[in-house]
């Protein structure tokens, strides 16, 4: 149930940050696909400010799409689980 909360919350932050209706976005959308660089980069701030957790920059090329995000939030601090998670 928390899972599904939080990448729900994840989706529309998504979708508001890429000015997407929510219905636009699912759980594997592909964020790098919804722009460049520094877009991917101001939704991961946006997301850390969000809920208060710092993304591990070892994990932000793994985090491919909403689903990736919400695993990460809820994984914590686990890094190296995370990692072996995501390969």
């Amino acid at each position: 149930m928390l899972k599904e909360l939080l990448l729900e919350r994840i989706k529309s932050i998504v979708a508001e940050h890429f000015d997407l209706s929510y219905s636009e976005v699912n759980d594997s959308t592909n964020l790098k696909e919804l722009g460049d660089d520094l877009d991917f980069e101001e939704l991961l701030m946006s997301i850390e400010e969000e809920f208060e957790f710092e993304i591990n920059e070892n994990l932000e090329e793994l985090i491919h799409t909403p689903k990736d995000i919400a695993n990460v939030v809820l994984a914590g601090a686990d890094t190296d689980y995370l990692v072996e998670m995501f390969k």
